[in-house]
């Protein structure tokens, strides 16, 4: 133990040399979406060094930098900063290159458990859908994507994700195969409602390009082609202009807001934790009581007990 003390107290006080941030990025063996977040992360703190015209940050800049998280990110957001940066220096440790002055460093704030988004009644959901022009293939697209992603329970990556293939007809029942929260392949399933999976067919029917590979939801921008996928950024934007068209301009209601909301919903028609979780894709029921309003349970149908309640409102 004395000798390990020895040597952090001798590790020589060098510059954070540029390169620093590129090598420890190409050393994470982590995910592209993971190494997208912990790039983010750091560039913030680079640029932060540079600003303040530190080439040789000691663990008072840090304490500034992380004050300066506090006052211009979300408590979620600062952990996960923090978060990297102690990776960072970790990483800095090991290779010799610079002391670590972010030791056992504290985000410094506390992150509320309780969801923060809020969630649509099933009157509130209808009322969305009804407000869809389906004169248009984008209405019929936009009508099928959030119908879609309310009866699942989707995450916008998810339904990004997903391939017209993916959608399968199984002994008269419609399945969406998606990948799922850090998994690697399309392993999981999801049943579409019939009202979902016609308005997903009336949304392909005006399709020219539908094989194999083709995104189940496509943009319309492109008239050429009518292949591109979406990203997760333009569904979050349709879902919030149809939120936003129906009434609810709020910055508590998003596209995830749809995901609580299927959750909640589920749970108040019957459905029990341990089913919800199942269809939440949590790997703890935990996670799912965050989303979870009621104390309501019985058995599992969370897909089902959607269709047959929200049908009684829309307009079909």
């Amino acid at each position: 133990m004395q000798n390990q003390i020895i040597i952090q107290e001798t590790l020589p006080a060098r510059r954070i040399a540029d390169g620093y941030y590129k090598n420890f990025l190409d050393y994470c063996d982590i995910k592209p979406n993971t190494l997208e977040g912990y790039s983010k992360a750091i560039r913030r703190f680079h640029r932060f060094l540079q600003g303040n015209g530190i080439t040789a940050p000691t663990r008072e800049d840090i304490r500034a930098y992380r004050a300066e998280l506090i006052e211009t990110m979300r408590p979620a957001s600062v952990q996960y900063y923090i978060s990297v940066l102690r990776l960072f220096f970790n990483w800095l440790e090991y290779e010799g290159l610079y002391d670590n002055v972010a030791i056992h460093l504290k985000a410094g704030v506390k992150v509320d458990r309780l969801h923060k988004r809020t969630g649509l009644n099933e009157r509130q959901i209808a009322s969305v859908l009804n407000g869809v022009d389906c004169g248009a293939q984008s209405g019929l697209r936009d009508y099928a994507l959030f119908l879609t992603m309310y009866y699942g329970g989707f995450r916008v990556i998810e339904l990004v994700r997903a391939n017209i293939e993916d959608l399968e007809t199984i002994d008269g029942v419609a399945y969406l195969f998606f990948q799922g929260k850090g998994k690697d392949e399309k392993a999981a399933a999801k049943i579409i409602p019939q009202d979902a999976l016609e308005a997903i067919r009336a949304y392909l029917a005006t399709r020219k390009h539908t094989k194999p590979g083709s995104p189940l939801f496509a943009s319309v921008s492109n008239h050429k082609t009518e292949s591109g996928r979406l990203t997760t950024r333009s569904v979050s934007r349709i879902v919030k202009t149809l939120l936003k068209a129906a009434g609810f301009d709020s910055s508590k209601i998003v596209a995830h807001s749809i995901r609580k909301s299927a959750i909640t919903n589920a749970r108040l028609l019957g459905a029990d934790i341990s089913e919800a979780q199942h269809f939440a894709g949590h790997a703890s029921p935990n996670t799912t009581m965050i989303y979870d309003d009621s104390q309501h349970q019985k058995l599992n149908r969370c897909p089902g007990l959607l269709s047959q309640s929200l049908t009684q409102y829309l307009r079909i």
